[in-house]
Parts: C-alpha cells; structure tokens; sequence
C-alpha cells in the first residue's frame, strides 16, 4: 500500500491522540493501566513525527528519533480499519532503509501483549532485551539483514 509522510503540526493534535486512545488504551491498561496525563505526554511527543497519509488522508503516525548509535522507532500506530493491509509492512521497511542509509541498528520498544510483535518478528526484529514483565525492546540490525 502507498503511503505519503508529512511533518505533524499542533493542528494533528486530536487525531494524534484519539489514534493513541483507539490504539494503545486497551493494551496498556492491561499491562500497567491507562494514566491519561502520561499518556497525553508521549501522544504529544508524536508532534515531532509524521503523519501517514493514504491518498491524502491520515492514517496513522510514525516517529523516529535518531539516538546516536541507533535509530529509534519511537511510535507506530495506524488506525484500525487500515490495519493488516500491507501499509505495517511498508512502514517497517521505510524505516529499515533509514536505518540502513545512517548505517544505524533499528530499536523500538514494544508491549509483549501488541500484536506487531509478530510483524516485527517476520521483518527480522529480535529480543534484545526485556526490560520489564510488559515491554520488550527488539533491535534490527541491517549489517546481518
């Protein structure tokens, strides 16, 4: 699926975090519970991303933040009735590429329970670390990719 990315702005706020709540809500109150102003804090922290746009409508957001020895992959999220139709799958290599043109490993974080850790598995992610009961951090390294 064809995407387009383009800078968020203050004006993406609401769809920002009601793509946050549809979400993430349920995942992450069952794995440590929902506290909206934390929350509100990391959705607000996406304004620095990209909005994913299918044929000019937003779809999603996706962040990347360069960390030095590593690109990070901050936050993924697309809307619900756009999931499992190929636009995942092509995110994930638009980052590997980025990652491969800084000659960076590619790291996220992500809650065991998310169903994407699946989809990372199959773009060749792996465990490289468990830091809490909830959250695991994978790494791609596109050296050995």
């Amino acid at each position: 699926m064809e995407f387009q990315l383009r800078q968020a702005n203050k004006d993406d706020w609401d769809f920002i975090w009601s793509l946050r709540v549809v979400t993430m809500k349920d995942m992450i109150a069952q794995s440590y519970g929902w506290d909206e102003n934390i929350q509100r804090s990391y959705a607000q922290e996406s304004l620095t991303g990209k909005l994913i746009l299918v044929y000019g409508v937003a779809v999603g957001v996706i962040t990347l933040s360069d960390w030095g020895e590593q690109l990070h992959l901050t936050w993924l999220a697309i809307v619900p009735q756009m999931q499992r139709q190929g636009l995942g799958s092509n995110l994930i290599q638009y980052c590997q590429q980025q990652a491969i043109k800084l000659g960076k490993p590619l790291t996220l974080q992500v809650l065991r329970n998310n169903p994407a850790v699946s989809l990372y598995r199959r773009f060749g992610f792996e465990i490289s670390e468990q830091n809490t009961s909830d959250k695991l951090l994978m790494q791609w390294n596109p050296k050995s990719s």
